[in-house]
């Protein structure tokens, strides 16, 4: 389809006419986006998709169409918009497009983003142990975010806080333990639950499983809660990991760069899963492409034929009648096609243009 007469279609039916418009063709547009320009009239289109009847039908294809444009031109602040307004926009990333946004932030070494990205997930309540790069990703993330020295605002903190926590749910290392209870100690609603999983790392009777930041930590928390029995509670842990010598003082960094060591063995699934992804796609939108032609064929014959059954009904009379008749019962209906998977066909449109060609 020429991306002009495409650009000039969806803005006359999603500009000036506030029409619905099918999925594919928006997903043709925004699979094609080869400019900035172009790019902010994609913006455009998704806002009026999201705003209409068929909202519903987005495609995941053109959902990582849509972020793989604004990383190739350069637009990270316009991907990171869109996905966090979600009610305009209605973009939900699967992993694998989230694994790719936070990839692409961190490699600009925008961390705040990077960490915003994670934050998303972790209200989109997808991370977790089944999705460990995502994890591993977002746990980089945030730390590289706190490391930073970027000033983090305190209503940001219980946010990053369940990050954390999120990203090292059911990890057993002891970067991914420590900053487990890190991430609690942050929130100050999820203390118990630090105090908790720091129980449970004192039941291992290991050596050297727990950083003493994180202990620090937690201890400094508790003691601003003024929850006393909670306050015992974490004492009675802390002396139990003293006497197994489970606490060790050891650099952040240090860890920091085994878990960047890490990545690219995790990523080697999705980077394989990727082309068969996306080739399952290309075969549904050329799918997709066929039935909207063939719903659009099938609807204009339609009205043909109705035109022409009301010709022959106001000039054949009686005879007409007796001839349908007895076609009817000589011959099998054919069974139509319901198009049911079509999701939208502009009628009114259709209709318009066979009744301009009659006139001609």
């Amino acid at each position: 389809m020429d991306m002009v007469e495409l650009q000039l279609k969806l803005d006359r039916d999603f500009v000036d006419l506030k029409k619905p418009v099918p999925s594919i063709e928006l997903h043709i547009f925004v699979d094609n986006i080869m400019t900035t320009a172009q790019l902010q009239t994609g913006e455009q289109y998704l806002y009026c998709h999201r705003h209409s009847i068929v909202a519903r039908h987005l495609r995941k294809a053109t959902i990582h169409a849509w972020f793989r444009a604004c990383i190739r031109l350069n637009e990270p602040e316009r991907a990171f918009k869109t996905l966090l307004n979600k009610i305009n926009y209605g973009l939900f990333p699967d992993m694998m497009m989230f694994n790719i946004l936070l990839d692409m932030f961190l490699k600009i070494e925008d961390y705040a983003n990077a960490a915003m990205v994670a934050m998303e997930m972790m209200h989109t309540e997808v991370l977790d142990d089944t999705a460990p790069l995502s994890q591993h990703l977002a746990l980089y993330a945030c730390l590289k975010y706190l490391l930073s020295g970027t000033e983090i605002e305190d209503h940001q903190l219980p946010h990053l806080g369940m990050t954390l926590a999120d990203a090292t749910r059911g990890q057993s290392s002891l970067f991914s333990r420590s900053y487990h209870v890190i991430g609690y100690s942050m929130v100050p609603t999820r203390l118990d639950q630090g105090v908790k999983a720091l129980h449970k790392i004192a039941a291992l009777a290991e050596k050297d499983c727990i950083l003493q930041d994180a202990v620090s930590k937690l201890q400094s928390a508790v003691e601003n809660s003024d929850n006393e029995q909670l306050q015992e509670s974490l004492q009675e842990t802390v002396n139990k990991l003293n006497e197994n010598n489970s606490i060790i003082d050891k650099p952040v960094d240090d860890l920091l760069q085994d878990l960047v060591k890490n990545i690219p063995n995790l990523e080697t699934k999705d980077i394989e899963q990727y082309p068969t992804t996306l080739l399952e796609w290309h075969e549904s939108n050329v799918h997709a492409v066929q039935r909207q032609r063939e719903a659009k064929e099938a609807y204009i014959r339609s009205l043909k034929e109705a035109r022409l059954e009301k010709l022959l009904q106001e000039t054949g009379g009686i005879k007409y009648w007796l001839n349908k008749r007895e076609q009817g019962n000589t011959q099998t209906e054919e069974k139509k096609d319901s198009f049911e998977d079509v999701e939208y066909i502009d009628k009114e449109q259709l209709a318009e243009e066979i009744e301009n060609t009659n006139r001609l």
